[in-house]
């Protein structure tokens, strides 16, 4: 009977995890994306889409000083649910989302859980904890084992460490610009490359970062995965590394709690880590963790328009958002404040001396006396900035409606509590904050920290040098761009910027959220034509052409749209001054057209009845074909177009044209090596049913059931040609003899697009459009 009882308990312990195992799916609402979780000994997750593994068996967790390690306790319950919401947006690209998911929460015995969320675009899960008082998170594990032989676009940062004066300790992962790596396998990621030997890996990539699976792999559907994080708060940011262990593995690192910070009692010098302690962070043990994204995609055009992390992130924190204005500013650094050649002031056209030694209150007046001309909301002050007439220009810029921002470094805002609440007396609209240069939990604290002073104030903020945005931007709107991108500044310094990165961020780093760029250089040069310059009193140059940097404008979101340039270069080219005069930088709805990630992108976005639409391509040239179905039927648009002239060795010139356009439209659009265009799409008004004579002596509207172009006139109709815009003569209709007043013209046979209609009467001759 003895030896029976000890053989009934070795076998109950045998199969004891079994005991704590359980598996759960869970689906995006259109059935293609699962999530399955396994809930045994550890957790482990798996991602299929289209019933196709792209994420094999890989594990999360985390650990505490309580001894509580995520994974190692029984589920005590779990709830499902489906939500179908829609989410106001303030300032972004879009005015509502869509928020339609099913969630799986799973609660476990310790106090712990554990909740996922599958979209039709992703997936997130984040851990919630529900300890007594503070706790120290030791360490978390978020492991991505993909599957097949993917390739990765690697976001490479460097490892930042204290010079010999500073003792020459390990810093930080650091510098959130950084040009993207691509390794066509994930093995291929040098783990030999250490800066010291006490490192276990030394190369890691920030994050939103991007996995492709293989043509290969995915039976021709090339699926782009795209990690990232949302609702970061009170804790570090997100790294991945490729571990020794892991051939397709990219697993999650975390920077340190700093425990010594470098302060050399210089305001203007960055808090420079020295040592670390050995957890991630000493937070709240009721709370809830970051949540880890999981983006998937079979068409790269999706990616332009994911809005996960927003969607992910803590609502809305103010109770007044009236004060909170976007729009475009003009700016001073990039181009020196040079205004003229070599500086010297113009009386004659009211310029005054100009260039970096200059700055003051007489130059700045001029910026903004031209910002309140051209419909241009801001001024922003950078480096180089006094106290002394700071109130002045303020009380002179709001008599013209210009609002101000004012650059500063970290260490100001942060250390000076009355700072922001000064900046205010002064009259100044916003914050321009800069070298953040760190995103440990205190780091991260500081950002919140800073919105929270600013919006207190009524004051906007713009966060430069700084780590990617991860949804903040949600609870406190006045946060208006973030850097954490290689802008137009990289052109002083390195290659970085140019039409290749441009066509890798929008689907990478633009999933994070809005970036500052800077765009808006007129000093526009081929690959070949470009060197980086930083020399004083000289303006730098920029790589593609002029079409492409317009298209920035429309492509990249950005609610606070910097103006890169000179004024002086913009009143040079009346049609690029009117195109900034009217493009807005936040949006009622966009469209993206058509993509290839690393090649092109053709987007639409919506602001009331006016549409705008840009293209971009990479350092090939490359023609697109733009479908206007999208555009409400029935109607036409004036429509101002600026594209690329048509000799790749010439990027700075371009080709400006009006044409109308419906949603029938169909346009071919040729963009040059590294080019692009924009076109703006105003003056809806009604077609084809539409019987109103308005400005012209003839009526002519099109039947579309009958596929024909009715003419009317007051005087017999002699002739009417068709042409097309490029001049070439499609119809010729002789009506000379019939002695009509009314006409009939059958179109089937054209394709849609717009057109030239020449009418002759015998008392006049009129050239009118028309759009099929």
């Amino acid at each position: 009977m003895k030896k029976m009882w000890i053989g009934i308990t070795l076998l109950t312990l045998f199969f004891l995890p079994s005991i704590y195992a359980e598996e759960y799916k869970v689906v995006s609402p259109d059935g293609k994306l699962e999530m399955r979780l396994n809930t045994g000994t550890e957790i482990k997750y798996e991602v299929y889409r289209d019933d196709l593994s792209l994420i094999a068996p890989s594990k999360i967790s985390m650990s505490f000083n309580n001894g509580v390690v995520i994974g190692d306790h029984a589920v005590q319950s779990t709830n499902r649910r489906s939500v179908n919401e829609t989410i106001s947006v303030i300032a972004g690209k879009n005015q509502i989302l869509e928020d339609i998911y099913n969630e799986l929460r799973v609660d476990f015995e310790a106090g712990y859980s554990l909740i996922v969320r599958v979209y039709n675009e992703g997936i997130a899960y984040r851990f919630q904890t529900a300890f007594e008082g503070d706790v120290i998170v030791h360490s978390e594990t978020a492991d991505f084992n993909f599957m097949g032989n993917p390739s990765v676009v690697f976001p490479e940062t460097n490892v930042d460490y204290a010079s010999e004066d500073k003792g020459g300790y390990w810093l930080s992962m650091t510098n959130f610009e950084r040009p993207y790596n691509r390794y066509q396998a994930i093995s291929d990621i040098d783990l030999n490359s250490r800066i010291k030997a006490e490192d276990d890996q030394t190369r890691y990539a920030n994050t939103p970062l991007m996995v492709i699976y293989p043509d290969t792999y995915t039976s021709g559907i090339p699926y782009k995965v795209v990690i990232s994080e949302s609702d970061l708060l009170d804790y570090p940011g997100l790294y991945l590394y490729r571990p020794a262990d892991g051939t397709n593995t990219l697993s999650g690192y975390w920077p340190k709690y700093p425990n010594e910070v470098y302060k050399p009692g210089n305001m203007y010098y960055g808090h420079d880590v020295l040592s670390r302690n050995d957890y991630l962070a000493v937070t709240k043990g009721t709370r809830d963790y970051p949540w880890r994204i999981i983006n998937v995609s079979s068409d790269d055009k999706d990616l332009l328009n994911n809005e996960l992390v927003y969607k992910l992130a803590t609502p809305l924190q103010l109770d007044d958002i009236s004060w909170i204005k976007s729009g475009k500013t003009v700016w001073e650094w990039w181009h020196k404040a040079m205004l003229t050649p070599a500086g010297a002031a113009d009386p004659a056209n009211g310029i005054p001396a100009n260039g970096n030694d200059n700055l003051g209150y007489g130059l700045y007046k001029y910026y903004v006396d031209w910002a309140a001309k051209n419909n241009i909301e801001y001024l922003t002050l950078d480096a180089g900035w006094s106290e002394s007439y700071i109130r002045q220009l303020c009380a002179y810029a709001k008599g013209k409606g210009v609002g101000v921002f004012v650059w500063t470094f970290i260490n100001q805002a942060i250390e000076d509590a009355n700072w922001v609440k000064k900046m205010k007396g002064f009259g100044i609209s916003g914050v321009k904050v800069d070298f953040v240069n760190r995103d440990d939990q205190i780091a991260i604290n500081w950002i919140e920290d800073i919105a929270k002073r600013c919006a207190d104030n009524k004051m906007l903020l713009l966060l430069h040098g700084c780590p990617k945005p991860t949804g903040l931007q949600r609870a406190y709107p006045n946060i208006l761009n973030y850097e954490a991108v290689c802008g137009n500044e990289s052109n002083f310094w390195n290659r970085n910027a140019n039409p290749d990165y441009h066509l890798e961020i929008p689907f990478i780093r633009m999933l994070a959220g809005p970036f500052d760029y800077t765009p808006g250089s007129m000093r526009n040069k081929t690959k070949t034509q470009f060197s980086p310059m930083d020399i004083a009193n000289t303006v730098p140059s920029s790589m593609g052409t002029r079409s492409h940097e317009l298209a920035m404008y429309i492509i990249f979101d950005q609610p606070l749209g910097f103006l890169c340039d000179a004024p002086t270069e913009y009143d040079k080219y009346p049609e690029i001054l009117e195109f900034f005069q009217n493009v807005p930088t936040v949006w009622d709805k966009t469209v993206p057209l058509s993509a290839e990630f690393g090649k092109y992108a053709v987007i639409a976005k919506q602001t009331g009845d006016d549409w705008f639409i840009a293209g971009m391509t990479n350092w090939n040239e490359k023609t697109v074909t733009v479908d206007f179905s999208f555009l409400p039927e029935g109607f036409v648009f004036d429509a101002d177009v600026i594209k690329d002239y048509s000799n790749n060795g010439y990027p700075a010139r371009y080709v400006a044209e009006e044409i109308s356009i419906s949603s029938k439209t169909v346009q071919s659009v040729r963009m040059s090596q590294g080019g692009g265009f924009v076109i703006r799409l105003h003056g809806k008004r009604k077609t084809g049913i539409d019987k109103t004579l308005k400005e012209t002596r003839i009526l002519h509207y099109i039947d579309f059931n009958n596929q024909v172009l009715i003419l009317k006139s007051g005087q017999p109709l002699l002739s009417a040609q068709i042409y097309n815009l490029s001049g070439k003569l499609l119809k010729n209709v002789n009506l000379k003899d019939e002695n009509v007043y009314e006409k009939q013209l059958n179109i089937a046979d054209l394709n849609p697009g717009a057109y030239i209609l020449k009418v002759i009467t015998n008392q006049s001759v009129e050239d009118l459009k028309f759009v099929y």
